[in-house]
């Protein structure tokens, strides 16, 4: 539920969401680079890789179709796997930038931000744990856990607490899957 208000918003709090600070970023980083609007409409076009993988996280998560209660429990975990995996990914992106690309993280912080008023590095330094910062994600990777923990607690259907469990890890398997095959797939798409 965290993640869901860090992501969309709430109440007044609609300015600075999540997927507002990534398109931000994106932005300063295209104006960086020296991108011209039309070449930024045609790196904002998913590619293969990023379509399938988009498909298979929506499945993932069991949107657009009814679930049953065996899936509820895969899906439990696919989401437990996005956060933590997600954590971890924001790290090593926001390391690698520190150490290959300082420019580009010090033009972020100058650039004057397009959509809010706060800096165009915030959602890189706020998902990632770099150093002593905390990310959020691992907060949100935390709530996952605790929700988890409360369903096999809670449990008093017709499967077995181990099956429970083990459906959770066949969905955090199968996440830690999906990411793994789509930066297999990704291909040559970012120029850094």
């Amino acid at each position: 539920f965290r993640a869901a208000l860090d992501e969309y918003g709430h109440g007044a709090v609609l300015s600075s969401t999540h997927r507002r600070l990534a398109i931000q970023t994106v932005k300063a980083f295209c104006k960086f680079l020296g991108f011209s609007p039309l070449a930024q409409k045609d790196l904002f076009q998913p590619n293969a890789a990023t379509v399938t993988a988009t498909n298979a996280l929506r499945s993932g998560y069991g949107l657009g179709r009814l679930i049953n209660e065996r899936e509820l429990f895969e899906v439990a975990g696919h989401h437990a796997a996005s956060e933590k995996k997600a954590g971890d990914e924001y790290a090593v992106f926001y390391r690698y930038l520190m150490k290959e690309h300082p420019e580009l993280l010090n033009a972020l912080r100058t650039i004057d931000p397009e959509i809010s008023d706060v800096r165009n590095d915030t959602w890189l330094r706020v998902h990632g744990t770099v150093d002593d910062n905390h990310g959020v994600e691992e907060d949100h990777a935390a709530e996952a856990l605790k929700g988890i923990n409360m369903m096999v607690k809670t449990y008093r259907g017709s499967e077995t607490k181990e099956d429970v469990r083990q459906l959770i890890l066949d969905g955090y398997r199968k996440f830690a899957a999906l990411q793994t095959e789509f930066y297999k797939n990704i291909g040559n798409r970012w120029w850094l």
